[in-house]
């Protein structure tokens, strides 16, 4: 009962807004003071290891910084497209250098390929601070469906977890202070819709490089929930409750193991809505976005 009531206490019920995208080919001017810096190679590996990246041109000081990582089941998708970068220029304006990253997709590199990229992004930003006018000490990152997944493992994992890869920048640290994760994976050894009842997930299989018969302990690698702790970064799950693809349960039993870890999270179910990153993208899911990293990536007003 107290980890219900733990849950309830900070549960955001959202109404669904409308979606409609007002995106316009073609719109990738950046903010005054900022500078959009394409196709930046992070890495040595692959191709895929590059970002895109909005950041501060002026003098003031470094800026925090949120990484964005595309979903697409981890087979598919990009960093780039408008709508993307609809949603870096809406943070950069609200005082973030964004950074929207590719990395290396399941059917070229699995498990855990795509994590050890973010790791190297993270660490990455890091070394190159001060070229970029970032702030190494307050980093982020946002991600919808596998990209939510990669987040969360962004925040929970940490150096004993032999999860860095060797792509570089081993001085640095891939350690986050903060994640919004929209509806994703967190448990990956149970299925991750109902739909789904016993049978594997055929992109959970191809993640992983194999069956969960043959793939459990990485299984249990790939999944955030089995790292929560006490120390686990603050996080923000949004999911929509009419989510067929990964079931909102993934998010609500990933909110229950941070309470009872005693640490930080919110959670936003939406009452109607989709699969994917539209749902932090219309005004209200923007907002709270924004003001989730606001509390936890920028200093106190003195």
């Amino acid at each position: 009962m107290r980890r219900a009531v733990s849950i309830s206490a900070v549960l955001v019920l959202l109404a669904a807004a409308s979606y409609a995208d007002a995106n316009n080919a073609g719109q990738r001017d950046a903010p005054p003071g900022f500078a959009f810096r394409q196709d930046i190679v992070y890495g040595p590996q692959s191709e895929r290891q590059r970002l895109d990246l909005l950041h501060a041109t002026d003098s003031g000081a470094p800026l925090p910084v949120i990484v964005h990582i595309h979903g697409g089941g981890w087979y598919t998708g990009d960093k780039g497209g408008d709508k993307t970068f609809q949603l870096m220029r809406a943070l950069s304006e609200a005082g973030y250098a964004v950074a929207s990253i590719a990395y290396r997709l399941s059917d070229d590199a699995p498990f855990p390929a795509a994590i050890e990229d973010c790791k190297l992004v993270v660490r990455f930003l890091r070394a190159h601070a001060a070229e970029y006018r970032v702030d190494a000490d307050r980093i982020g990152a946002i991600g919808a469906s596998a990209g939510g997944h990669l987040a969360a493992m962004l925040a929970v994992t940490t150096l004993k977890d032999e999860l860095e890869g060797t792509g570089g920048y081993d001085d640095q640290s891939s350690a986050i202070q903060a994640a919004v994760v929209v509806c994703g994976p967190t448990n990956l050894t149970v299925p991750l819709s109902t739909k789904l009842k016993d049978k594997d997930d055929p992109l959970v299989v191809r993640f992983l490089g194999g069956s969960l018969a043959e793939k459990q302990d990485e299984a249990r690698r790939a999944s955030p929930i089995f790292y929560v702790n006490k120390t686990t970064p603050p996080m923000f799950f949004m999911h929509s409750m009419e989510d067929k693809r990964v079931d909102p349960s993934q998010s609500t039993s990933m909110a229950e193991a941070m309470a009872k870890a005693g640490a930080r999270f919110r959670i936003a179910l939406i009452a109607d809505g989709v699969h994917g990153m539209e749902i932090a993208r219309d005004d209200s899911g923007r907002a709270a976005v924004i003001a989730f990293f606001d509390e936890y990536l920028k200093p106190p007003r003195k």
